[in-house]
């Protein structure tokens, strides 16, 4: 858990080692499908897989780095950052869109929520 988050999280309860295995390996899961789909659709958006260009040289926080390796899994720094620009370039426009919708639907509309 990122520092400073403790106190964001509920005390936990007392898990059994066989449960606490299961539950792992389903967040193990979760975190594949995720980390495949956004490579999947920045491919399919020809974000990734058609060349490599460009070069990034950077320098990053071994703790950053670390825990962003553990919470993914992926062990390769070039794939960890491949992974992480590809989920900012194809992170959804919710809030932008709602801002700019904000005060354009007519405030007496009826929505059903009686």
């Amino acid at each position: 858990m990122p520092k400073g988050h403790e106190e964001l999280m509920p005390a936990a309860s007392p898990v059994s080692p066989r449960k606490r295995a299961s539950l792992a390996e389903k967040l193990a899961n979760i975190r594949s499908f995720r980390i495949k789909e956004t490579l999947s659709a920045a491919q399919k958006n020809g974000l990734i897989g058609v060349g490599k260009e460009d070069r990034i040289s950077a320098r990053v926080s071994h703790e950053l780095l670390a825990q962003a390796k553990s919470r993914t899994g992926i062990e390769g720094t070039s794939e960890l950052l491949e992974f992480a620009l590809a989920s900012v370039a194809l992170e959804d426009l919710f809030e932008e869109t709602m801002t700019r919708l904000d005060g354009t639907v007519d405030k007496d509309i009826k929505l059903g929520f009686d």
